[in-house]
């Protein structure tokens, strides 16, 4: 955030970005379980913190004085770059609880919301550290070009889905998890970052799948390249499957 925007007045504007950063992620809770009852008391939430900003106004200079850094200056790289240590240490964290989600959709839903905050923030930071350029709108992992949404259309519908058992006995036969994948593969875009985070599942599935089998471990190269082929194959189903749509 630029701490200018606290001499000059319009640190509200600020905070309503953030509140509707926080409403379009409230779209996705449902994907993590959360009830029809839960996602309204959260956006009443934010509607009574809206609410007080309108109430309040602007802040007195005593209050100013709270919020400027240190001789009303703005804060320094070293700062900043601490700032955004701290948040990818608690980054960190919520991405090891998503991680123990036993649900497959679910564990997918949650990376995906954590993502859609780390682009929020790159999207509005230039000086964001390469690790949250990488979720910034108009990255995309190449692993997960996939065929979107489920289609509104019948015939498109049943392409899709045939394609998507077919990628499922796939990852099967690669080790990984059948729903966790087609999760992965269920949307529009994923960005260099969360594409990042969606290989390290699929390292973490592939690892215990092997453990359970009585297989012996692989080195991480070893385990990279199997996964790299099971891309390769899943892209050419995909792109099968878009040709068949085309035809409909």
């Amino acid at each position: 955030m630029d701490f200018a925007t606290f001499r000059d007045g319009s640190w509200p504007d600020q905070v309503r970005i953030f509140l509707d950063g926080l409403r379009t992620c409230a779209t996705r809770l449902p994907e993590l379980g959360a009830g029809s009852g839960q996602v309204q008391a959260f956006c009443d939430m934010l509607d009574q913190v809206e609410g007080r900003l309108n109430e309040e106004g602007p802040p007195s200079e005593e209050r100013k004085v709270t919020v400027i850094p240190p001789s009303n200056r703005l804060p320094s790289k070293a700062e900043i770059a601490r700032g955004f240590s701290a948040m990818r240490r608690k980054d960190a964290a919520v991405d090891r609880d998503t991680m123990r989600i036993s649900d497959p959709a679910r564990r997918i839903a949650g990376f995906r919301l954590t993502a859609e905050s780390k682009t929020y923030l790159s999207d509005r930071y230039a000086d964001a550290p390469l690790y949250y350029r990488n979720y910034r709108s108009g990255t995309e992992s190449e692993d997960f070009r996939a065929l979107g949404p489920a289609s509104e259309d019948a015939a498109v519908r049943a392409v899709q889905e045939a394609a998507h058992r077919s990628v499922a006995r796939l990852a099967a036969e690669f080790g990984l998890d059948p729903d966790a994948t087609i999760a992965r593969f269920a949307d529009d875009r994923v960005s260099i970052g969360l594409g990042r985070d969606f290989r390290k599942a699929e390292l973490r599935e592939r690892a215990e799948t092997r453990a359970r089998r009585g297989e012996k471990p692989e080195s991480r190269k070893e385990s990279n390249a199997q996964i790299d082929a099971f891309h390769q194959q899943a892209r050419m189903i995909f792109q099968e499957a878009i040709l068949k749509v085309q035809d409909v």
